[in-house]
């Protein structure tokens, strides 16, 4: 046993001493001293963007605080964490009140005012669209039986005898919906909607199979699936199904839609009209 005593008492020594005593500085208690790391863990956000900001915030801890990046960084994170990532609005697409919108506060500007409506327009044409869907299954009749349910409800459907025909189609077109069976040769339906996700990540996927089991049901499930359906399939269920899971697809178009450049010396009203936008 070591003991240790000062000179001058008997008082065993601290830990700020024994630091000085080593000559090593002593360790912060705090493991997220700017707190940036606890906004991160609270935020809803996607894992490419968290991902992002750990490496971010590590590079910032390393690096001294009074340095100019380190306040470059810490605007970039900050930017980051405030943004609704999640959070969507309705888009107003009625081209009479936007044009009377664009009258009232920006008379005059007629280029502008033409284009700006061109854009609205394109977004309506696009969400009056029927919804693309593709049914895949590498049994004939199941796929036609599906085919010909889900086009008596109005959608574009495609489909396609197995994943890798699947995600050639995928390659050429957008689909709204996938509807796919499980067990099928060369790709299965856990490897397409792993596929899928990377090709086309906003795609709703719904699972219809003959193999039905629980541990199979969650898998797809945390693979991707919106839905899981067993075979024999009930008509009424499968279209209530997919008009759940297109339920929101307006929303989804706005991620796929082109973006407005508004472009020219200050003072022009660029602000003004993406806020009148």
């Amino acid at each position: 046993m070591i003991f240790f005593r000062r000179q001058g008492g008997d008082t065993p020594p601290d830990a700020s001493d024994a630091a000085g005593q080593s000559g090593q500085p002593a360790q912060s208690d705090q493991p997220d001293p700017t707190g940036l790391r606890a906004r991160c863990a609270a935020a809803d956000l996607p894992d490419a963007v968290r991902g992002a900001l750990a490496a971010e915030i590590g590079r910032m801890e390393k690096t001294d605080a009074a340095a100019p990046e380190n306040a470059i960084a810490l605007n970039y994170v900050e930017c980051l964490l405030d943004l609704p990532w999640n959070g969507l609005t309705r888009d107003s697409l009625d081209l009479a009140r936007a044009a009377a919108v664009f009258d009232a506060s920006h008379a005059g500007l007629g280029q502008v005012r033409e284009r700006v409506l061109e854009h609205l327009a394109a977004r309506v044409l696009c969400a009056t669209q029927p919804a693309a869907v593709l049914v895949v299954d590498d049994e004939p009749i199941a796929r036609d039986n599906v085919a010909h349910v889900l086009g008596r409800e109005g959608y574009a459907v495609d489909t396609a005898a197995n994943g890798e025909e699947a995600l050639a189609r995928m390659v050429r077109r957008r689909y709204d919906c996938i509807v796919t069976d499980l067990k099928m040769d060369r790709m299965d339906g856990m490897q397409l909607m792993e596929a899928a996700r990377r090709v086309a990540p906003d795609t709703r996927i719904v699972v219809v199979t003959g193999y039905a089991t629980v541990d199979t049901a969650v898998q797809a499930l945390k693979t991707g699936a919106v839905q899981y359906l067993s075979k024999p399939i009930d008509i009424a269920e499968l279209r209530a199904t997919v008009r759940e899971a297109l339920a929101d697809r307006t929303q989804g178009l706005s991620s796929h839609a082109p973006v407005l450049c508004f472009t020219g010396p200050p003072g022009v009203g660029k602000t003004s009209v993406g806020r009148a936008l």
